[in-house]
């Protein structure tokens, strides 16, 4: 009786593990037909796109669960741990760095819009009218989200009603590189993904750029281009200008570290932005230092501290010389900083501060940020106390 029940159980799951890969065919072939991607290829290792739908836009609308139970998120089947390994498993990071179970069930129980950072009425209903929604369906997490030319076709509709700028925001068929994903950001306003990124851009990008365009309305065309100036000046102008220069660097780790700052800088709050000043470059650069160095030293197998150090010393290079300094000058103060120990590890005292510190100096300097002080930086500098005769050269030579 028992193996003739184990037949029929054994029969019944050859059934439907047939039925259910007949079905995913006949899915595709649909898909197909109607021109729009298979919801597989915006899978991600956190979230499964099961539904991909369009409208008159021409852009698609993806609905996606995410790949956890909410039981067992409640039960707390699912440590953050498990989540880290799975999303070091499919490097590059692909998913919402943010996933973890307790966070997802707040955003769930406190408000579903609020996994998308809308924090005010507005901003909940001006990202429904785009598109975007989350909910919970029985035991499981949903999200649905619409493509780049969705929200491009939406946003013109509802512009006017909002009194919302103009935006662009443009697509990417795979991940882009770093110097794409920087290039883009100087012309355009975010970039999304049309694939396995897609829930990971609109999680950490396209949403918070769209939250603080709503939340500013007029003030964001003044913020722009303010934005767009930060980001070639601190990172691409210099590094291209190292490149054209032959300074000895490894420019595949400085345009990753361009890439991201592109990527920290993209959605900071307007104020920061309206009038930055060397305070809150100096925090946006901790910020991104301490959220970015997982990532760094997987990719790299470098700490992000040990990389800072060298787009520090391109930075000192690049704004030494256009403050009137020599090459040679600035190439021999700069070993001896790396050079310098100091007697006591507190904060603010090693070689890799101390580089930042005249770095960030420098550009603020070169570029009239509000805090920048040359005093400042002869102090840093006659905190090693090896070269009294040049740091005195230095001070007299900063054409300020």
């Amino acid at each position: 009786m028992n193996s003739l029940i184990s037949v029929k159980n054994s029969l019944f799951s050859g059934f439907v593990t047939t039925v259910s890969s007949g079905l995913e065919k006949l899915n595709s072939v649909v898909y197909t037909a109607m021109g729009l991607p298979q919801p597989e290829s915006r899978s991600c290792s956190m979230w499964k796109c099961v539904k991909i739908s369009s409208d008159k836009s021409g852009g698609t609308l993806s609905k996606f669960v995410f790949c956890y139970k909410i039981s067992q998120l409640e039960n707390k089947e699912i440590s953050r741990w498990d989540i880290d390994k799975k999303i070091e498993a499919t490097f590059p990071a692909i998913e919402f760095l943010e996933t973890s179970p307790d966070l997802i069930m707040s955003f769930m129980h406190r408000d579903p819009m609020s996994i998308f950072e809308a924090s005010s009425a507005e901003q909940r209903t001006v990202l429904k009218e785009l598109g975007y929604s989350s909910s919970i369906e029985g035991d499981n997490i949903c999200l649905t989200v619409p493509d780049a030319k969705m929200i491009s076709y939406r946003w013109e509709q509802i512009r006017s009603a909002h009194q919302l700028p103009p935006i662009s925001i443009i697509s990417s068929d795979g991940i882009a590189t770093d110097k794409e994903f920087t290039e883009v950001y100087e012309k355009h306003d975010g970039l999304l993904s049309d694939g396995k990124e897609m829930i990971h851009d609109h999680l950490v990008h396209i949403s918070g750029i769209l939250n603080e365009i709503i939340a500013s309305k007029g003030n964001y065309p003044l913020y722009r281009p303010k934005m767009k100036k930060l980001i070639l000046s601190l990172t691409v102008e210099p590094v291209q200008w190292a490149k054209e220069n032959n300074l000895d660097y490894n420019y595949a780790e400085l345009e990753a570290l361009c890439g991201m700052q592109t990527d920290t800088y993209s959605v900071p709050t307007i104020s920061e932005f309206l009038n930055p000043t060397m305070e809150i470059i100096e925090q946006i650069r901790h910020r991104s230092a301490s959220i970015w160095n997982p990532y760094f030293q997987q990719r790299f197998k470098r700490n992000i501290e040990e990389l800072f150090k060298k787009l520090d010393e391109v930075l000192i290079y690049y704004y030494g010389e256009k403050l009137g300094l020599k090459r040679e000058d600035i190439a021999t103060l700069i070993k001896e900083m790396l050079d310098y120990k100091p007697k006591y590890q507190a904060l603010g005292d090693s070689p890799a501060s101390i580089l930042t510190t005249v770095a960030l100096n420098l550009y603020g300097l070169a570029n009239n940020v509000p805090g920048a002080s040359k005093p400042y930086i002869v102090r840093v500098w006659q905190r090693t106390g090896k070269m009294p005769d040049l740091i005195e050269k230095w001070k007299d030579g900063l054409k300020l």
